[in-house]
């Protein structure tokens, strides 16, 4: 089954697995103890796995997420500090076919905190930020560039702020950035109607 998953087009042979498996033993060593956090098999029905001190950004970014959640206007910094961890899609843009359904899942995950942020920071009241706003959303739209959420708070991000510039601007790159598609998110369309004839 892992052959079947790891292997793109064709599944891994036996032999291809265990030496990339091999290859990532040697990448990531040992913990300061000494344990590989790839530990070998003990016999042919072992599961393969790795160390449970293993842990991955993935991990600290639901953390902090949660903890914001839980926290409210509160928790506006750990949303800021989940948001640190995202570098661009995740899992990369040319992720396994096996990948997709947690890549998606990771891309909503990380526009929900976005927007949640970019919606804090948006609003009147001691909160408000907008360029922390915008960052949120444009660190959310570097992991999904289609997130239509965060483009409907861009626009309102910069309307919030009187940047009639910066509302055009925000115009231009949901156009550019949805023009493949055959069809156009009607809420967005309206949004951006509304806001250019106010």
């Amino acid at each position: 089954m892992l052959c079947e998953d790891l292997g793109n087009r064709e599944p891994w042979s036996t032999s291809t697995l265990n030496s990339r498996l091999r290859a990532l033993r040697n990448r990531l060593g040992t913990d300061p103890d000494g344990a590989l956090y790839v530990p070998q098999r003990v016999s042919k029905a072992s599961p393969y796995a790795l160390s449970d001190t293993v842990r991955c950004d993935w991990t600290e970014f639901e953390r902090l997420a949660e903890l914001g959640v839980s926290r409210g206007e509160e928790g506006l910094h750990y949303f800021e500090r989940a948001l640190a961890l995202v570098g661009g899609v995740p899992l990369g843009e040319h992720a396994s076919s096996w990948m997709v359904p947690l890549r998606t899942y990771m891309q909503e995950r990380i526009a929900d905190v976005a927007h949640t942020l970019a919606t804090y920071r948006t609003l009147a009241g001691p909160h408000q930020d907008f360029p922390s706003a915008r960052q949120a959303c444009a660190v959310g739209l570097l992991a999904d560039s289609l997130a239509e959420i965060l483009y409907r708070a861009m626009l309102k991000i910069e309307a919030a702020a009187g940047n009639r510039t910066g509302l055009r601007t925000a115009v231009a790159h949901w156009q550019d950035a949805t023009r493949h598609l055959s069809e156009v998110d009607t809420k967005t369309q309206a949004l951006v109607d509304k806001l250019l004839s106010a």
